[in-house]
């Protein structure tokens, strides 16, 4: 079965009973009452943008598509903690000329956040795909009928921790591996954790423990390119940067926020900042995980407004960065 031409369209739900009661697909004990329908819109709203900034990822991108090209089918886990990069990695991959040559324009980007379950997850697939359910049909019939057919499909389930996290477990592992079971069809997940859903073969992408942190050289350049065209000059070789940079361990998240800061506030000042707001944060949430704390540093940074305050104050003071000339 084709979806319709005009992509992501507005389908019916279907019978809900009918596919809840198929004891061949193992998925039951659902709620009774309706969810609400996922409508291509909200889809589109929730799908994140092609990166403009990608650094220290290409090795990543290619033993990804290299896989997924040379390879009949294969499901691939791009796992981490949050802000380490997986959908900008994810992105890269489906954009890539071999992707689209095997796949075609069956190559379905799926933000799982606004997904909480098994029947959410069936509805935002069937949009994504654009497949029309007839009356008298579930839409778990229509999509399994589609990706059970001889055309090669590959699915990304971004932010996939959504679903899977959920109460219904049992029933997003049970579609997961009903999916997965079809021959054409290749799926990558993004999702927070270090193993893949369900008792599926997945392929690690970065090794065991999931996407490494940035290098100092890749996330020096990230930062440049975030903080270019600002009101001060930075040049990678600057020693306050790279003490920074080494604050932020490397997470992407980090580094595009504090990057952005850059364009306003001098090094010196986001330094201090830096120690200051970690030490808010370390006392409040205690000893974790670095890069955790990283992130919460840097969107603590980003959301308070005294940033500006005190940076002003320092000028007033006579202290000062290098301004772009």
């Amino acid at each position: 079965m084709e979806p319709m031409n005009n992509g992501l369209n507005q389908t019916g739900t279907g019978n809900q009973g009918n596919f809840v009661s198929r004891a061949q697909h193992n998925i039951t004990n659902f709620p009774e009452n309706k969810p609400r329908e996922i409508t291509a819109e909200d889809l589109l709203l929730q799908t994140s943008q092609f990166p403009a900034v990608f650094t220290g990822r290409t090795n990543l991108v290619k033993e990804a598509v290299s896989i997924l090209y040379e390879t009949n089918q294969v499901h691939i886990a791009i796992l981490g903690a949050g802000g380490i990069g997986k959908t900008s990695v994810a992105l890269h991959v489906m954009q890539n000329l071999l992707i689209k040559e095997k796949f075609a324009e069956r190559c379905y980007f799926i933000s799982c956040g606004m997904l909480p379950d098994a029947i959410n997850l069936i509805q935002g697939l069937v949009q994504a795909i654009g497949l029309q359910v007839a009356q008298g049909k579930g839409p778990l019939d229509v999509l399994l009928a589609y990706l059970k057919g001889d055309q090669k499909v590959m699915l990304i389930l971004d932010n996939f921790e959504t679903p899977w996290n959920s109460k219904g477990q049992t029933e997003v592992k049970n579609l997961m591996e009903d999916i997965c079971s079809a021959k054409s069809v290749s799926v990558i997940v993004t999702m927070r954790g270090t193993d893949g859903p369900g008792q599926i073969k997945w392929h690690k992408l970065g090794g065991q423990s999931g996407l490494p942190a940035l290098e100092l050289s890749a996330a020096k350049e990230a930062f440049c390119s975030f903080s270019s065209n600002g009101e001060y000059t930075i040049k990678e070789e600057d020693p306050i940067l790279e003490k920074l940079l080494i604050q932020m361990d490397g997470m992407p998240l980090a580094i595009m926020l504090i990057g952005e800061l850059a364009k306003e506030l001098p090094l010196n000042d986001l330094m201090e900042m830096w120690n200051i707001q970690k030490a808010a944060v370390l006392k409040k949430i205690g000893e974790q995980d670095n890069r955790l704390a990283s992130i919460e540093v840097s969107i603590q940074l980003t959301l308070n407004p005294w940033g500006k305050a005190f940076c002003n104050r320092r000028r007033c003071l006579g202290f000062s960065g290098n301004r772009a000339s």
